[in-house]
């Protein structure tokens, strides 16, 4: 397989899809047979009907769950409930992958596949007509799609994810946070004894992008600080350095650039960390 130019063998494709096939039967399993809450009905009402749903409609999931009620078996509900199904098996196999792709260790890409599909949102959500797992399909794509054009450098790939991406936001907005912008918040960062926060920008524009960052603080007042992330790059900055808002700070963050960003936060302490997209306006 030319994918991420990793020459997977025919056993290696079939563990990696093994996690899939485990939480699928599970899912399937466990799928209610009917409808399930308010939210269940409406979509698969709308689904049958192919009519309209609450904002933001949900188009692409429409469509998909109109050809699943032309399945022979049981109620419409029933047939509903298999999209989340069958997506919330594809978004393990592409948890699977992305992890492989970056670590070639199929622990880890058993691991990471297996804490997604185990997880109590992930799970509740495929088991009954919800448009969650389809989203969470969506952008492990456009992440694989990401690391296959940084790997291979074939900028055809940017098309794909392009594509991929408008499909994405037919289905749910908060593919949104996939675009850069020019203005970014972070509501948390802290810098007290044993912890670091970093905040970590990219400039994928052909040009520099001049950034400013406000460090707000607890009693209110702000320490305003300048950078310049040079084109097509990314940049890191130490907030916990004394150049920065320095240690023994409780912050939260606004970024604004002249060029549009894409903007994250990482937070690490002795024995963790975690991290963060920012949140646009």
């Amino acid at each position: 397989m030319r994918l991420l130019k990793l020459k997977l063998p025919g056993r290696q494709s079939i563990v990696l899809f093994l996690p899939a096939l485990i939480a699928g039967t599970a899912y399937f399993l466990t799928m209610s047979p009917g409808v399930v809450g308010f939210d269940s009905a409406e979509l698969i009402t709308g689904a049958y009907s192919l009519g309209i749903v609450h904002p933001t409609g949900y188009p692409l999931y429409m469509l998909i769950a109109k050809a699943f009620t032309f399945i022979p078996i049981r109620s419409i509900a029933y047939r509903v409930n298999l999209v989340s199904v069958f997506f919330g098996a594809v978004a393990v196999y592409l948890t699977a992958r992305w992890i492989f792709s970056f670590t070639k260790s199929m622990v880890s890409a058993w691991v990471g596949a297996f804490s997604l599909a185990v997880g109590y949102g992930m799970w509740s959500m495929a088991t009954v007509a919800e448009v969650y797992t389809l989203q969470v399909c969506l952008i492990l794509a456009l992440l694989l799609i990401i690391r296959i054009w940084l790997v291979r450098g074939e900028d055809y790939w940017l098309y794909i994810l392009a594509f991929v991406f408008g499909l994405s936001m037919t289905n749910h907005v908060t593919s949104a946070l996939f675009l850069p912008s020019i203005t970014w918040f972070l509501a948390e960062g802290f810098t007290g004894a044993g912890f670091s926060t970093f905040i970590l920008l990219q400039n994928p524009n052909p040009d520099p992008a001049n950034v400013t960052v406000t460090y707000m603080l607890d009693d209110g007042s702000n320490l305003t600080r300048s950078h310049t992330v040079a084109a097509n790059s990314r940049y890191t900055i130490a907030a916990h350095d004394a150049a920065e808002v320095g240690p023994d700070q409780a912050f939260a963050t606004r970024i604004d650039s002249d060029q549009p960003i894409i903007v994250e936060r990482a937070m690490y302490w002795a024995d963790g960390g975690h991290n963060t997209i920012g949140i646009q306006p």
